[in-house]
């Protein structure tokens, strides 16, 4: 079995840590049970599994490794991460869409790039449930809206009155 401390310990709090090693702890058991399958039915890994990772490598989560390095041993075949960012995740989107529907190729994605992409992009027709099928969550991200010390406000709500009262000073990264 995997050593989750080291993925546990760059995680903030205990509740986390708790929901990370859940989190995984369901994920291997759900590769268990399609192991197991049927028995007359062909086996299924029989040569390595593809996951393409919209996203640089830099950006790839130590729970995501630590899941699919023992999904790779639970299933008896390699699990091959393919690195294909760019064009607002688009690129690895794409390539998942286009492969084989053979359960060779699966792919990761945030439920933001799977709701976006189809309206900002006139060439990305794929709509989840009839394209993509979530297979399982497999990690949660907190993220914040933050702004340098010197501005005049300290909350969100402060933030929005700022922004009405002067339109066009604010600007936005993401």
């Amino acid at each position: 079995m995997m050593n989750l401390s080291a993925v546990l310990q760059f995680l903030p709090t205990s509740a986390h840590r708790m929901a990370a090693t859940a989190l995984i702890a369901a994920g291997i058991a759900g590769l268990h049970l399609v192991a197991a399958g049927d028995a007359s039915a062909q086996a299924y890994p029989n040569r390595p599994i593809s996951m393409i990772y919209p996203f640089p490598p830099a950006f790839s989560p130590v729970a995501f490794n630590a899941l699919f390095q023992e999904a790779s041993k639970v299933l008896g075949q390699p699990i091959v991460v393919e690195y294909k960012p760019g064009a607002g995740n688009r690129f690895g989107v794409t390539d998942v869409q286009k492969a084989r529907p053979d359960g060779y190729t699966l792919g990761a994605a945030t439920d933001s790039v799977l709701a976006v992409l189809p309206l900002t992009s006139s060439t990305f027709k794929a709509e989840a449930g009839r394209d993509y099928l979530p297979l399982m969550q497999m990690i949660e991200y907190y993220f914040v809206v933050t702004a340098h010390p010197s501005m005049p406000f300290r909350d969100f709500q402060g933030l929005v009155t700022f922004a009405k009262a002067n339109p066009g000073k604010l600007n936005f990264a993401g």
